[in-house]
């Protein structure tokens, strides 16, 4: 009776003990989805609230309610940040506002990278640049050597881009701003990470979050350990590779980055396919294909129809494959084209910068010289005043002589 009685009593305690456990448990998931709810819906009410200022705004207010709405687009609707940022652009050249058409020419650059159009994203960076080093704008002069940065690694000239992000680095040590250095010890270690050096990638991984971490950065965080993966993998260090960017598409996926989060797909798909586990392969590279195609990016849409490609072989999907396979040649000479079109434009392109060169040293001598005259005129001012001091007291004092001789 003793043994039937410990035994309902330790029954009925487990019992008892799992009710306040449940609780807990559902407690925790309803605060999760609160804080996430809570994170997602001060953007989107902010959107809102620009959207309708917009509607009853004009000249340069409206330009820069329509470089906002564009930057914050870009993550998700990125055709309606395109359209956005050229209407700032139109709006901004109308009524000659630089600073208005700088950031415009900005976003397009950067929105236009996303989307696999180099050349004209590079126009519109020059542009950008050009504006921003005229009105010695350093911090923004830094995000578009950044983003020409990006748009040689996306040509695959890594040393190019890393020359670029180097300059950015430059501009971040000069003016002391922790999320720029930050940021140029990030795209560093992406350069590298794609020209195949992880070892080299992991030293400017650590570099970058000193900076992110001391700033709280929480994206910069998460690319970190993307960048980190991808180092790892490299590194024939799969597993550890696979459990950073599966943490990275879960953060991207529960914050709405979807420009970032077709990447994660990728790596992943690519890691799975290495360990041969193709299901999963599977469903991670159709997911980031379809986020591919929905932001227009055809560099991640050809590399992810390369991963489909391969996947559909290997499970025997014959016709599947050679679809996948005629889509990254689709996408391949799409983006060959933009390269041909640049080579074609870099006459151009160098005759732009050497006319950008002559003016800005024209403009660089003419504060010279102006601060030069003005140094010249300060010195002649204080010398007339001396000269004027001198004649004052020398006429006081033969005044002063000639009363005292009456």
């Amino acid at each position: 009776m003793r043994v039937f009685w410990d035994d309902y009593t330790e029954r009925m305690n487990k019992k008892n003990l799992k009710k306040p456990v449940l609780i807990l448990f559902i407690g925790l998931c309803l605060i999760t989805t609160l804080f996430t709810s809570l994170w997602a819906q001060p953007s989107s009410n902010y959107i809102d609230s620009l959207q309708q200022v917009l509607t009853v705004s004009e000249g340069k207010q409206r330009v820069d309610l329509l470089n906002e709405l564009s930057d914050l687009n870009s993550r998700k609707e990125l055709n309606e940040a395109i359209t956005l940022a050229k209407e700032a652009l139109q709006l901004s050249q109308k009524i000659k506002y630089p600073l208005g058409q700088a950031y415009a020419s900005y976003n397009l650059g950067h929105h236009l990278i996303s989307q696999g159009s180099y050349s004209q994203a590079l126009d519109y960076l020059f542009v950008a640049l050009k504006i921003y080093e005229q009105v010695d704008v350093a911090i923004k002069k830094a995000q578009v050597l950044r983003a020409i940065g990006h748009v040689y690694n996306g040509w695959q000239a890594h040393q190019k881009a890393v020359e670029y992000y180097k300059q950015q680095l430059k501009i971040g040590l000069e003016i002391k701003d922790t999320a720029t250095i930050g940021s140029a010890y990030l795209n560093l270690s992406y350069a590298f990470v794609q020209s195949k050096k992880p070892n080299r990638a992991i030293q400017f991984i650590d570099e970058s979050l000193k900076y992110s971490l001391a700033t709280q950065d929480t994206l910069r965080i998460i690319i970190a350990r993307a960048n980190r993966a991808d180092a790892y993998f490299q590194l024939g260090k799969r597993k550890k590779a696979l459990q950073l960017l599966l943490e990275v598409h879960e953060w991207y996926k529960n914050h709405y980055y979807q420009d970032y989060e077709q990447y994660a797909c990728a790596d992943i798909a690519g890691v799975y396919l290495v360990e041969n586990q193709l299901n999963n392969a599977l469903i991670y590279a159709t997911k980031g294909y379809l986020l591919a195609i929905n932001s227009g990016s055809k560099p991640k849409a050809k590399e992810i129809s390369d991963l489909l490609y391969k996947i559909h072989k290997r499970k025997g999907n014959t016709s599947k494959a050679l679809h996948y396979l005629e889509k990254s040649r689709a996408y391949q000479d799409s983006i060959l084209n933009d390269q041909k079109k640049n080579e074609l434009a870099s006459q151009d392109l160098l005759r732009l910068l050497e006319k950008y060169e002559v003016e800005n040293k024209s403009l660089k001598e003419y504060r010279a010289t102006n601060e030069r005259f003005k140094t010249r005129r300060n010195v002649i001012g204080i010398f007339i005043l001396f000269i004027l001091a001198f004649v004052l007291v020398i006429g006081f004092l033969l005044y002063r002589n000639n009363k005292f001789n009456l």
